[in-house]
């Protein structure tokens, strides 16, 4: 999450614009094939202290579209857990990367395996546990369930890249850290100043602008960003007019003529900012005209400007 200020205070987020992208990712990672995941429950009875109580095990499990499928026993304690209270958590992980995706959902007895309204998705799961499948499941016993997860949300987190994205399977949205490293500050020689403060994936912008001048603050991006299409965040204005602007090699060699959109505030209003890349992006025309080549992204900036 990004928190911009300058006179204001910004709270938003980074949000990448095609989550059609992501499920595709998934379904290469975990699709078609038989997973192992971690899925945990709430046991039925609470603990000494009157507490709820997670149980985890590691199932076998077929991915497809937002979710997991797994063959299991209707009378097992996962099942009468779900049963009870439907609140699930997985973890899958990639032993070779270590890269993880970890997610809540809702568990739900599906029925017995053979039951008509699982016609189009048992072979499927049959096909990816053919290895083992009949060895271990009894098709004629009618507590032969069927169990699915349904993801609500989701976190796909390489470590080794310090790349999270969150997503948001009900709404359909994704929310990805791309900042990469420290942020640097600029500003005039007239008295102008600006301040950065970080926590974990919070900045926070705050600091002075004084007549004609300027202040801004830049960061280094992983290569998460060469992929948006766009970036959003929402801003509690003041008022004032700021730019976002996304350097690339070829603006450095027009001045820092960088590529930018800018946005004026509401004083006390709460707005979302869209950015379309490149469709929004414009250069200001004082160092010479460059194209846009969204691979050379290097960083991004925000800027306090004044508008004449």
């Amino acid at each position: 999450m990004i928190y911009i200020a300058a006179h204001a205070a910004y709270t938003g987020v980074i949000k990448m614009s095609k989550y059609e992208d992501v499920m595709k990712t998934l379904d290469e990672k975990m699709g078609n094939k038989d997973g192992l995941i971690s899925l945990a429950t709430i046991t039925r009875s609470p603990n000494a202290e009157g507490k709820s109580s997670p149980s985890v095990r590691i199932v076998d499990a077929f991915y497809e579209d937002g979710a997991f499928y797994s063959v299991t026993y209707a009378l097992s304690t996962k099942m009468q857990e779900i049963a009870k209270n439907p609140e699930v958590a997985v973890c899958f992980i990639d032993l070779d990367t270590v890269e993880n995706f970890t997610a809540s959902g809702i568990g739900e007895n599906l029925g017995w395996v053979c039951d008509e309204k699982n016609a189009q998705i048992i072979p499927k799961v049959r096909a990816a546990f053919s290895a083992w499948y009949y060895q271990v499941n009894n098709e004629k016993d009618k507590n032969c369930c069927l169990l699915r997860v349904k993801m609500t949300k989701g976190l796909l987190n390489d470590p080794h890249k310090g790349i999270r994205t969150e997503i948001d399977f009900v709404n359909k949205n994704v929310f990805a850290n791309f900042i990469s490293g420290s942020w640097s500050t600029f500003a005039d020689n007239n008295g102008s100043s600006i301040n950065v403060k970080s926590e974990n994936d919070e900045h926070t912008f705050s600091g002075t602008l004084v007549e004609n001048g300027f202040v801004g603050a830049n960061a280094n991006v992983s290569g998460l960003i060469k992929k948006m299409s766009s970036l959003s965040f929402k801003v509690l204005g003041d008022g004032n007019s700021y730019s976002v602007m996304l350097p690339t090699n070829e603006t450095n060699k027009c001045g820092g003529d960088h590529f930018r959109k800018v946005f004026k505030t509401t004083k006390d209003k709460i707005e979302t900012i869209t950015i379309n890349i490149p469709e929004d992006l414009a250069q200001a025309g004082f160092g010479g005209q460059t194209n846009f080549v969204k691979k050379n992204i290097w960083g991004i900036q925000f800027q306090m400007i004044r508008l004449i």
